[in-house]
């Protein structure tokens, strides 16, 4: 774990102009001292998101202290459009569609010292990066709830969010390690499958008070999945088309991998769920539990018990352990992202622990939180 930290402010109420592309494109004036930012239509090799988000100086602190209101000088401001909705294709065995994701601010103190598209992902950049790292990342001016009261105050409207967050270390690889279930995707496939056994809104009932903490998740998960016995196995197929990512699911991803970084998902779910999942995506690496199967003599079906041992919070929090040996890298490279409470072991073990839309115990627990339901918000935490 890292001591140093910077301010990270989130508003899911972006200006309207931030999601229209500029009418004209060119240069545009650049703050004293600040590396030029290229438009995001000049990017040739643009990843959507937050890898073509436009980036400026906040004009907040001039508008604080034109009011008397203290905020820290240098802010960086990050305008991320709307992403539309990815349909999945038309082929016969359709890919996930992901969910349209609404537009959102960034605000960062310190702000970065590259812009997003001079971060390309090569090595030499990569390597150049650390060497050029400031000693002392500490955010300047007030603490965080300073900033929020005071942002409160001027921009009232924006209804920001602000958090002091770890720096991760600069110029080497990283880990991400995300929950899968309602943060990777949209759906509890628990509850879907339940639903084809006519019992949805039990099993619902039981995966909501798991993910809350409530519940040894366990036992409940092998409570739930008994009421799966006789389904065909056809089920999961069919659970596997409707899946859909969350917003920002691929650009999450492409990002990553486009400098250098690896992303593995961890699910208290089921591995006929994640596995093709995680190949279809790219990912580096999965986890999650396996359901028994046995034929009956009218052909194979789920017998309503869970195949070796349960991947609860314990497993998530080993899995992030294994997979940075894995690669290699040290814990404090390391992110966990999830939404409930059988994620909080391995948000707590991680270099950066995130909240993403979670649950109230997560939520209260994690280092940083993604107010907006935009994986690809996890970048503004990162770059």
């Amino acid at each position: 774990m890292t001591d140093s930290r910077r301010l990270i402010a989130f508003s899911s109420c972006p200006p309207a102009e931030a999601n229209r592309p500029p009418s004209t494109p060119g240069p545009t004036a650049q703050p004293q001292g600040r590396p030029p930012v290229t438009a995001p239509e000049a990017e040739q090799d643009a990843v959507p998101g937050l890898l073509g988000s436009r980036s400026r100086a906040s004009a907040l602190p001039r508008r604080a202290a034109a009011a008397g209101i203290s905020l820290p000088p240098v802010v960086e401001e990050l305008h991320v459009p709307s992403l539309p909705a990815h349909d999945g294709g038309s082929s016969l065995r359709r890919e996930p569609r992901q969910a349209p994701g609404p537009g959102f601010r960034v605000l960062r103190w310190p702000p970065t010292r590259a812009s997003p598209a001079a971060d390309a992902g090569s090595p030499a950049h990569r390597a150049g990066a650390g060497s050029q790292a400031e000693p002392d990342r500490e955010p300047p001016g007030p603490g965080f709830e300073q900033v929020q009261g005071a942002l409160d105050a001027v921009d009232p409207q924006a209804r920001w969010r602000v958090m002091a967050v770890p720096v991760l270390p600069e110029g080497v690889s990283r880990l991400v390690v995300t929950d899968v279930d309602s943060t990777l995707i949209g759906q509890e496939v628990i509850d879907e499958l339940a639903a084809r056994a006519g019992a949805r809104e039990r099993i619902a009932a039981i995966t909501e008070r798991a993910m809350r903490g409530e519940l040894d998740f366990a036992a409940s998960l092998r409570e739930r999945v008994a009421a799966l016995a006789g389904l065909p196995v056809s089920v999961l197929e069919a659970v596997r088309e409707g899946l859909v990512l969350n917003p920002g699911a691929r650009e999450l991803v492409a990002r990553l991998h486009a400098r250098g970084d690896r992303i593995g998902a961890v699910s208290g779910g089921f591995a006929a769920i994640l596995d093709p999942l995680a190949a279809h995506l790219g990912l580096d690496r999965a986890l999650a539990n396996g359901l028994e199967i046995a034929d009956d003599g009218f052909g194979p079906r789920l017998t309503g018990r869970v195949r070796g041992p349960v991947v609860d919070a314990a497993a998530k929090r080993r899995a992030l352990s294994t997979w940075a040996q894995d690669f290699d890298l040290a814990v404090g490279a390391t992110v966990a992202m999830g939404d409930g409470a059988n994620d909080l072991l391995m948000v707590e073990a991680a270099g950066l622990g995130v909240a993403y839309c979670a649950k109230p115990a997560l939520d209260a627990a994690a280092a940083a939180r993604i107010p907006v339901p935009r994986l690809d918000a996890l970048l503004a935490l990162l770059d």
